[in-house]
Formats: C-alpha cells, sequence, structure tokens
C-alpha cells in the first residue's frame, strides 16, 4: 500500500529590517490612488542576501523536522532576485550544509508558483520511488542590488523578501497531498518580467536610502488590460474549482485558501469571486499586512503560522493558489493530518 505523500515540515525565514509605509514618500508622484503597501514588509539589503537567507531557512526545516543533511535525496531550489542570475541557490545550499556529494541540487524557476510546483514534482519523484526525502528551499531578494524589483516604480511599495521551506516525503507528513492542477497563461509572458531595462523613473532613486537594482520588475499596461479581461472577479475560483474536482471536493468544503499575495487591490477581487462561488468568507489567509509580495515564500508564510499558531484543526482541508509570472497559475490542496512533535521520527 502506497504511503501518503506530502509535506512533512514548513518554515520561513525573515530578516530583520523593517520597511513602512512612510519609507516610500519618494514615490508619491508616480504611486496610484488606488494602490496601497502592507502596513510593514521586510528586506535584506546585504549583497548576498539570497545565499544567506537559503542557508538559513534550509537549516530551520531540517531542525524543524529532526532531520539533518544526510537524510535528504534531493535539494530544489528557487529565487527571485540576488546577486547572480546563474547559477541558482541549489548547489550553494548543497555545500554550505554539507550533503553528501551523490545528492543532485536542481534549481525551479516558475516564479512565485515555485513553491507549488516544486511540491507537485517533489510529491511525483517520492511517488515513482526516484527520491525518499525532498528539500524544497524558496527564496525572494529583492532589495541587493542585483536583480529584483524597480524601486523607482509603484510595485516597490509591496515587494518584500524573505525565505520559505518544506521537506516533501511519504514520512511523517503533516500536510497530505491531494490534487493539483494548473493554468498557464503564456500570454503574459512579456508583460510581467524581471529585465534589464533602465529604471522607469531613474531621477527618484537618487533620492534618500534608496536601492538601484541592476535589474529590475516592470509591468507593462497591456498586462493591466489582461488582468482586466481575463484574470477578472472569478479568477482563483477559476484555477482552484479543477484542483478540487480531482480530490472530489468543492469549495464549500475548504476550511483555508492560502495564496500568493500578489497585490491587495487584486486579492479583494478574487476573494469576493470566490465568496460568490461557494467559499466562506472567514476561510481565506494571507499574511501580506506583515510581510507583502513575498515571490514564493508567502505561502509557507502563512502555513507555517496557521500550524504553530494552533489555528489548524486535524483533517482541516486547504487550497494553495499560486498566480506566476509569466501566466503559469497553480492550485494545490492539502489535508492537515496534525504535526508529530514528539516521539522519534523515521
Amino acid at each position: 500500500m502506497q504511503n501518503t505523500i506530502g509535506i512533512e515540515t514548513i518554515t520561513s525565514y525573515f530578516p530583520d529590517e523593517v520597511v513602512r509605509p512612510g519609507d516610500f514618500a519618494y514615490l508619491a508622484g508616480v504611486l496610484p490612488d488606488n494602490v496601497r503597501g502592507p502596513d510593514e514588509m521586510r528586506r535584506f539589503r546585504h549583497p548576498l542576501a539570497a545565499e544567506l537567507m537559503a542557508e538559513a531557512v534550509a537549516r530551520k526545516a531540517l531542525d524543524r523536522a529532526g532531520l539533518e543533511a544526510r537524510d535528504i535525496d534531493l535539494i530544489l531550489t528557487q529565487n527571485i532576485g540576488g546577486r547572480l542570475v546563474m547559477p541558482g541557490l541549489g548547489t550553494h545550499v548543497h555545500h554550505v550544509l554539507g550533503f553528501p556529494r551523490p545528492v543532485p541540487a536542481w534549481n525551479v524557476q516558475t516564479s512565485c508558483a515555485s513553491l507549488v510546483d516544486g511540491c507537485e514534482l517533489a510529491r511525483n519523484l517520492v511517488l515513482a520511488g526516484n527520491y525518499r526525502r525532498v528539500l524544497l528551499v524558496t527564496v525572494t531578494a529583492l532589495h541587493t542590488g542585483g536583480w529584483g524589483v524597480d524601486h523607482s516604480t509603484p510595485f516597490a511599495v509591496g515587494t518584500g523578501d524573505g525565505a520559505g521551506a518544506c521537506v516533501v516525503s511519504d514520512r511523517n507528513v503533516e500536510f497530505e497531498i491531494l490534487a493539483y492542477a494548473n493554468h498557464t497563461f503564456g500570454e503574459t509572458y512579456d508583460d510581467c518580467a524581471i529585465d534589464c531595462g533602465a529604471p522607469q523613473h531613474p531621477e527618484l532613486l537618487a533620492s534618500g536610502n534608496v536601492t538601484r537594482n541592476a535589474c529590475g520588475l516592470h509591468m507593462t499596461s497591456k498586462f493591466f488590460q489582461w488582468v482586466n479581461e481575463t484574470a477578472g472577479k472569478s479568477f482563483a475560483a477559476d484555477i482552484i474549482r479543477p484542483a478540487l474536482e480531482r480530490a472530489g471536493l468543492t469549495l464549500g468544503d475548504l476550511d483555508f485558501v492560502i495564496p500568493h499575495q500578489v497585490l491587495k487591490e487584486m486579492a479583494d477581487y478574487w476573494v469576493a469571486g470566490l465568496i460568490e462561488a461557494g467559499l466562506r468568507p472567514e476561510s481565506w489567509r494571507d499574511t501580506w499586512n506583515r510581510y507583502g509580495n513575498i515571490g514564493a515564500v508567502d505561502i509557507a508564510a502563512t502555513l507555517s503560522e496557521l500550524a504553530d499558531t494552533g489555528a489548524l484543526q486535524r483533517g482541516a482541508l486547504l487550497a494553495f493558489f499560486a498566480p506566476g509570472a509569466g501566466g503559469h497559475t497553480p492550485a494545490m490542496i492539502v489535508r492537515w493530518l496534525g504535526a508529530q512533535r514528539s516521539g522519534q521520527r523515521a
């Protein structure tokens, strides 16, 4: 009989520096009236921020699961931003944590969808018997001076730094993975991207303590047109529903929906559509007002917080909803089996 496969442990890591709305006063002339950032976010302006956060969150995940490097058979990593475009963080994590040389270190880059996609890839590899335990690490480091966000644009007010990690296996599972489904809207490929073009408003970067990244996140007017015409009010419901159907469930069965927190205004619109489709209003959970948009890290942050604070009842059903750049938008359904916090781990 096949063992249950899912998330054995999940955690997050955030740097110490806190930024608040007042730190973006220099953007007053370009910030639309209908866009606001979170109450606070975290930033890590060190040139090695991506590497340091990857190492910290990987160690935290292993410690929480009571595991060592030798217990992991495969490393999957993803990052948005940092010092280097290539190589990815996989081999760095492999080296600093002392993994055995035969352990592969792969880099998975589906931007903000990478934690959900990484869990699905890991689940299938464990199911096939190729690997026993997979460590997945996601990092967002947008403020290092390397590649990240264009700080002269409104997107700077909503993008923070942090890292997430989980272990996927068929042992000591806390969250059983029930189903996955995806929609890809490749027509957005050119319209929401990090590129090495000039800052949109370079004159704003000369004022105050503002980072000037070598490459920055830019969105075109065509992207917002696509949001209005395609990613409308029913968008989240339309993405989550196929995954629910594969699990034999409906929106009304869900206890929680945990999203990639793109932008508060977009999320409010999608929540309204989910409620109209049958989701209980209290089921939507995010950590936007503490961390903002943190790429593929936010689901790890919100999920681990729910587990740590006792907000989950055994058997709770959750959906992950992760719209990512390039139009790749997956959903995943998981069941909380309860944390195994005592006794010997297998």
